[in-house]
């Protein structure tokens, strides 16, 4: 099983930081320390296995082993046999013996698009498209969108009362 590494450090119920011990609060309770979530986990494991059940827990970056992505990651590998897992040493890093870290670059450089069109839009989004000059998105579209007859044409009411283009 795989997940986010924020899960090792994960509690069942969360208690708001104001209110915690550090700022004057009651003692965390036992489903409010962190790691509660992983010691839950576990306990409802060895309850449910007649076997010598073992999880080993491996926290993890893709880039350490060739990924082009910082990704953290924790993995639980269990077996029913009590034996111990060793987890594969990581193959890419900056250390000696290593290789070295792979970047996008590395992994997709040479690739070259079939058909680089991936979405079309409407003839309706296009001619609205085409009335923004070159670089005419963010503040300076604010400025000249309330002077463009089409500047709130198409937007939906919610997006000019939030700040939309309006």
């Amino acid at each position: 099983m795989e997940n986010v590494r924020g899960l090792v450090s994960a509690a069942i119920r969360h208690r708001p930081i104001a209110e915690r011990p550090d700022k004057g609060g009651a003692p965390l309770e036992a489903d409010e320390l962190p790691g509660s979530v992983l010691r839950k986990f576990v306990a409802d494991l060895r309850a449910s296995t007649a076997a010598d059940y073992r999880m080993d827990v491996f926290e993890v970056n893709a880039v350490n082993y060739g990924a082009p992505q910082l990704r953290e990651r924790v993995l639980f590998i269990g077996n029913r046999f009590g034996k111990v897992v060793e987890f594969p040493a990581p193959t890419h890093g900056q250390s000696d013996g290593l290789k070295p870290m792979s970047t996008l670059r590395d992994v997709i450089g040479g690739l070259h698009e079939l058909s680089p069109t991936v979405l079309d839009f409407s003839p309706r989004k296009k001619s609205f498209l085409a009335q923004i000059p070159p670089g005419g998105t963010g503040a300076r579209c604010r400025r000249t969108c309330k002077r463009n007859p089409w500047g709130r044409r198409g937007l939906r009411k919610a997006d000019v009362l939030v700040g939309g283009v309006a």
